[in-house]
């Protein structure tokens, strides 16, 4: 899930270099804390939220098939 995130953001982005995601698998829920350049930070949340809503559900989509909870955060 990491990969595919990362892969989203940065095809997004206007500077993907500055793309990182770290991993965390605590059990049954997975955190996966996004670091964008501050610049990107409102393409990567979108107007109303509807970007990071979408990325969400994405992964939500491949977290339920490995039957875990998946939970994201940007900074």
């Amino acid at each position: 899930m990491k990969k595919l995130l990362e892969f989203l953001v940065k095809s997004i982005v206007d500077s993907p270099q500055d793309v990182s995601v770290e991993e965390e698998d605590e059990g049954d829920e997975l955190i996966l804390d996004l670091k964008v350049n501050p610049n990107d930070v409102k393409i990567v949340i979108g107007k109303e939220g509807k970007t990071i809503r979408s990325l969400r559900e994405i992964i939500k989509i491949k977290a339920i098939k490995e039957k875990k909870r998946v939970r994201i955060n940007v900074s």
